[in-house]
């Protein structure tokens, strides 16, 4: 019985979530989930920085979702969302070069 399944999985899984794509039982509830989840867990930014670090900037558009990239006269703007661990990793990759962070 499908009623007694459920019992046993959320006895032992507490927390999980019981879905059925199916029949559209929870669906939107993981979908919700999953949005919190990437909200919680990525960071927007912007950075602007000089022409000389184009080469990390090439970089960073490797490691996360580019928002917007622009260049002018004076360097070059970019703003993206990552992983907070990325985002880390691409401050330490300036490691004191010449950067404006927003």
């Amino acid at each position: 019985d499908n009623k007694d399944r459920i019992k046993y999985v959320k006895s032992i899984y507490p927390e999980s979530i019981i879905i059925s794509a199916e029949r559209g039982i929870n669906i939107n509830k993981m979908k919700e989930l999953f949005i919190n989840y990437y909200e919680q867990n990525f960071v927007e930014n912007k950075i602007r920085t000089d022409h000389s670090n184009a080469h990390i900037v090439a970089k960073i558009h490797s490691m996360v979702d580019d928002l917007n990239t622009s260049y002018d006269d004076f360097g070059i703007s970019l703003q993206y969302k990552t992983t907070k661990s990325i985002h880390d990793q691409i401050l330490r990759l300036f490691n004191g070069k010449k950067k404006i962070v927003n």
